[in-house]
């Protein structure tokens, strides 16, 4: 118990500042072994295709010469992201480049993942085609029915896991979607929930309603099977200022005897020499704040003494060079003399073709973690 306190307690502290260690890519590049998985989660920064999907504004993210688009755009507030939907040419050559840079972060970093969340894809029909480049032939895709049109996905290797059973949890906002697998070697199973939580242009209490959403679900399973696995996965768009008010009386609420731990924070604590590897966080918010956006909460049960268990020691937040950037920007648009600052963060697609960037990935850095059988 002690360590469960302990790693709840730090996950909420101030964190020290750490100097990061010139980077090494070979720490992001993990092989499974025979008796592992490797779960990734990622957020991939607006993955739609160019088509446009009925009863969803995806203007932004079609060609630019698409009939009605400028007039749709016009609709579009507040005037940055007008501007996008206005200028942006998406093409299905360009998501073609997109997809191609995508698919190199989930097979350059070592074993190809045997579970891949996604977040912030748009549909069935980009996910075939990200599977296809991807080489995953097994995936399952929501469909919130949003306005946006934004949904998660899950693509598995089907010589290790199979699906059992998937549904959607009960909750304003987007639903965690909830995914039963089972590990073919030795049929056990374990639920994944995979997360995209209402962006903080969203109120907080959204995000703190899916939090107790999730929690009340977890207690119905655990209702019928006391030993039900948990990981709980994705973009929770919780910042360092909420995480308390979210996380606390919901996922990790002591109180509650099956609480769940935050891989983060314990493995950090176990093995202090990963803090010089990657930074605090997965989403980069500017002036030296990186928020961990993108989070695993497992159930206590998979750090008993017998297998399965999290092989703590593997949780990456995967900050390699090639994800990553040095860019020049103003620390304050409106003044003209404000001095250029220059910040190494991850390199999100260029959706716009500016010809200073380079093409790019995502604005959040991926997850990743192994799971011993």
């Amino acid at each position: 118990m002690i360590l469960w306190v302990f790693g709840w307690l730090l996950s909420f502290s101030s964190a020290k500042e750490i100097e990061l260690l010139p980077q090494h890519d070979d720490v992001f590049i993990q092989k499974t072994q025979s008796n592992e998985i490797k779960i990734m989660s990622y957020n991939v920064y607006n993955l739609f295709d160019a088509v446009h999907d009925e009863n969803s504004f995806d203007y932004t993210f079609l060609p630019k010469d698409y009939p009605g688009k400028q007039q749709e755009c016009q609709t579009v507030k507040p005037d940055y992201y007008k501007k996008q939907c206005e200028e942006i040419d998406w093409t299905p050559e360009k998501l073609q480049k997109k997809i191609a840079q995508l698919v190199k972060v989930i097979t350059e970093h070592g074993s190809k993942p045997d579970i891949l969340a996604l977040q912030e894809v748009e549909n069935e029909n980009v996910i075939q085609m990200f599977a296809k480049a991807a080489g995953y032939t097994k995936y399952v895709v929501t469909d919130y029915g949003t306005h946006r049109g934004i949904d998660v996905a899950v693509l598995y290797n089907p010589k290790k896991v199979i699906i059992e059973d998937e549904s959607y949890v009960k909750s304003s906002g987007r639903a965690p979607f909830r995914v039963k697998f089972q590990y073919l070697p030795t049929k056990q199973s374990f639920y994944l929930y995979v997360n995209h939580w209402l962006a903080q242009s969203a109120p907080e209490k959204f995000r703190i309603q899916t939090a107790q959403a999730l929690v009340e679900d977890i207690k119905n399973l655990m209702k019928t099977d006391k030993e039900s696995r948990i990981i709980a996965v994705g973009d929770f768009n919780v910042t360092n200022e909420e995480a308390e008010g979210v996380f606390s009386p919901s996922l990790l609420n002591t109180k509650w005897k099956n609480h769940l731990v935050e891989v983060h924070p314990v493995a950090r604590q176990k093995f202090p020499y990963l803090q010089s590897y990657f930074p605090d966080g997965s989403y980069y918010e500017g002036n030296n704040v990186w928020n961990r956006f993108d989070r695993f909460f497992v159930s206590q049960n998979w750090f008993h003494k017998t297998l399965p268990q999290i092989n703590l020691e593997s949780y990456r937040i995967i900050y390699s060079s090639d994800l990553t950037g040095t860019y020049k920007y103003k620390a304050d648009e409106k003044d003209e003399k404000s001095d250029d600052i220059i910040e190494h963060y991850p390199m999100k697609f260029n959706v716009m073709d500016k010809p200073d960037r380079p093409l790019g990935y995502s604005d959040h850095l991926p997850i990743s973690m192994m799971v011993r059988f």
